[in-house]
């Protein structure tokens, strides 16, 4: 642990808000469009460089991953046929014990959007840019944790992943995002010698439109910097027919305007980057003292919110000063206060939607809300209170 620790005084933290379904009683709901608001500017939309939320939020939209983990924190397949484990053997430790090899294959039917096949080739080639030292990868770990990817070309969609270590969580590869190895080599093998001159001429970058970038549901089909995005069905992929024939994400960086944007119809929904938690429990009740047509929807997330405390302090080196810290404040009644109850106190760093989430008292401390035992635990430190 560094020199700071993390005490979770509040909750699980910035849920997610999205808004359905749009517009007032104006015309009849169709999956002819669908209208997005979003608050943040994308910026380079190539998979291995992308650095914003707002990149990500169309990532998942256009593209899939080997697997994933789904609503209920448990990983599942979408690209890969299944995913290797060490017990049915797809995954093993190699002879000295200190890697760990697992198979991957790639579903027969994926496929990216001019129709080109998803090959292991995609994937080896995204982890050659990634290590790159002319490539700037906000999340390079991703792809250092492969050593080499491997397979016959006879079955190119077979990859024998090595992995540097061997690690746990070999089969979390969710950010281990494949490129279109037959249209983004020529611009590698021209820019790649240049500091960032691949990621400025990628073709994410040059053609977002471009047929083959995309082997999610849906490909874009128009890019407007400073409006709008849109996204068509991707006709070869693999999965189930998207639903919309269209989707536009529009940007409206001034949140306060999404509400108006909303009742409107300019926009159907928001997006989980739209408004604050607090102008969303606001809409909700307008929503239901006006009876209007939209439904605000708070789900669970990974992230929360937390106080670090600085351990060289001199003050906070003092562990019975730090547990006394956590009892004196009523966390119970702060969530209450500030997102009526919508959130929940984070025992420890892992949401309840991980499969490492415990609240019990026999595998971890609980610190309730106890004054008494604040105060007895700051007087044991020297921090008496003078009652004089």
């Amino acid at each position: 642990m560094n020199a700071h620790t993390k005490l979770a005084f509040l909750t699980l933290a910035f849920l997610p808000i999205p808004l359905l379904p749009g517009r007032p009683v104006l015309a009849a709901p169709t999956f002819d469009e669908l209208k997005i608001g979003i608050s943040q500017e994308f910026e380079n939309p190539n998979p291995v460089v992308m650095q914003m939320t707002a990149t990500h939020y169309l990532y998942y939209m256009t593209a899939r991953t080997l697997d994933t983990m789904d609503a209920k924190g448990k990983w599942v397949p979408m690209l890969a046929k299944k995913i290797p484990t060490l017990e049915d053997g797809t995954a093993k430790f190699t002879p000295d014990h200190k890697q760990i090899q697992s198979v991957w294959e790639i579903k027969d039917e994926a496929k990216w959007s001019d129709g080109h096949p998803v090959t292991c080739e995609d994937f080896d080639f995204a982890r050659t840019v990634a290590m790159s030292p002319n490539v700037s990868v906000p999340d390079k770990e991703s792809y250092e944790q492969v050593a080499k990817i491997e397979w016959d070309p006879a079955t190119p969609k077979k990859c024998l992943f090595t992995f540097a270590k061997a690690r746990w969580d070999f089969y979390q590869l969710g950010t281990f995002n494949a490129l279109p190895k037959h249209l983004e080599e020529p611009i590698f093998k021209k820019y790649g010698g240049q500091k960032e001159g691949y990621e400025k001429n990628s073709n994410y970058v040059r053609h977002p439109e471009k047929d083959g970038l995309a082997c999610g549901p849906y490909k874009v089909s128009e890019v407007v910097l400073g409006s709008h995005v849109s996204l068509i069905p991707n006709p070869y992929f693999y999965g189930e027919k998207p639903k919309f024939k269209r989707i536009v994400v529009k940007l409206i960086p001034n949140t306060g305007t999404f509400e108006a944007n909303l009742r409107s119809g300019t926009i159907d929904m928001i997006s989980s980057l739209g408004i604050s938690f607090q102008q969303a429990l606001a809409l909700e009740k307008k929503v239901k003292v006006e009876n209007l047509p939209f439904v605000v929807n708070t789900k669970p997330s990974l992230m929360y919110e937390h106080i670090d405390l600085n351990m060289n302090h001199p003050i906070l080196k003092d562990p019975k000063v730090r547990k006394a810290l956590v009892y004196g404040i009523d966390r119970e009644e702060m969530v209450k206060a500030l997102f009526e109850g919508k959130q929940e106190v984070a025992l420890h760093y892992e949401s309840p939607m991980s499969v490492w989430f415990t609240k019990d008292p026999k595998k971890i401390t609980l610190y309730p809300y106890n004054r008494r035992e604040a105060a007895r635990l700051l007087d044991q430190a020297g921090w008496k209170m003078d009652r004089a």
